[in-house]
C-alpha cells in the first residue's frame, strides 16, 4: 500500500496531475492506492521554503483540487 502527498505549493487544480505524475516517476510506480492533500492551504508555486512565508500563502480551492 503506497501513498504521496500534494505539497502546498502544488495545491492549484493545474498543477495536481503533473505533481502526481513526478511522484509515480520518482517512486518508479504506475498507481498510487492513496494521495493526500498535505495540508488545507496553498502557496506560491515554485517556492519550495519552510516555514512558508505569511505573504507566499495563497487562497485554496479545495474543490478544484480533489476534482
Amino acid at each position: 500500500y503506497v501513498t504521496s502527498k500534494l505539497w502546498v505549493t502544488e495545491n492549484h487544480p493545474h498543477l495536481v496531475v503533473p505533481a502526481l505524475q513526478k511522484s509515480l516517476k520518482t517512486l518508479q510506480l504506475e498507481y498510487l492506492d492513496l494521495y493526500l492533500i498535505h495540508w488545507p492551504l496553498s502557496s506560491t508555486p515554485g517556492k519550495f521554503s519552510f516555514p512558508i512565508a505569511v505573504e507566499d500563502l495563497l487562497p485554496f480551492d479545495v474543490k478544484g483540487v480533489w476534482e
